[in-house]
């Protein structure tokens, strides 16, 4: 808000009225619109109705762009780094696999064993990964059609979580993929970065 128009008084009304706080930002937007909140702004001559409405829009375009370039950003660090580490592990995992089965013989089956289910585990965590990722290239084809304050709210609902769900898929990867095939840096070694 504008800080030549603050005062105390307005703070106290504001927390009379019970503002509202909410997680959702498309939400927490929308309810600078409502009439009660327009009113007091326009009392305390804070901001005019139509100052109000278009930081609302302005504030909602930004909102989107903001994770719409997140999601993008993702999607190409995931598609350019995350899966073409993932893969080349996971041929690493296999040849070694493939030389173990020409000693299958002199080796104890527990260490063939245990080579496979390591083997399935990378495959499934770059899988879903990848599964994720184009779920979530469906969804921002579906939001671009769709008015901005929908879209928000579709972004807010669906975006974030898948967001937060191929990250954990990622990290998951990240754990079991070596140092030497993977090209970001892993979270222990940003511990150290100064």
């Amino acid at each position: 808000f504008n800080g030549d128009n603050y005062t105390e008084e307005w703070l106290k009304e504001a927390k009379k009225r019970g503002l509202p706080n909410v997680d959702s930002t498309a939400e927490a937007l929308e309810a600078l619109t409502q009439e009660k909140n327009i009113a007091l702004f326009e009392k305390y001559k804070v901001f005019s109705r139509e100052e109000i409405v278009a930081r609302y829009h302005i504030w909602i375009h930004m909102y989107n762009l903001t994770l719409e370039i997140e999601a993008n950003t993702l999607n190409e660090m995931v598609n350019a780094s995350v899966v073409p580490a993932g893969l080349e592990y996971q041929k690493l995992l296999s040849d070694n696999l493939a030389g173990l089965m020409g000693l299958k013989k002199a080796l104890d089956h527990a260490v063939v064993s245990d080579l496979k289910e390591h083997l399935a585990d990378v495959a499934s965590k770059i899988y879903y990964v990848r599964r994720n990722i184009r779920e979530m290239g469906k969804l921002l084809e579906k939001a671009a059609g769709i008015k901005v304050e929908k879209r928000a709210e579709l972004y807010f609902e669906e975006l974030k979580p898948l967001m937060e769900h191929i990250r954990w898929h990622v990290d998951a990867l990240e754990c079991v993929v070596s140092d030497e095939h993977w090209d970001l840096p892993k979270y222990r070694e940003m511990l150290f970065i100064k």
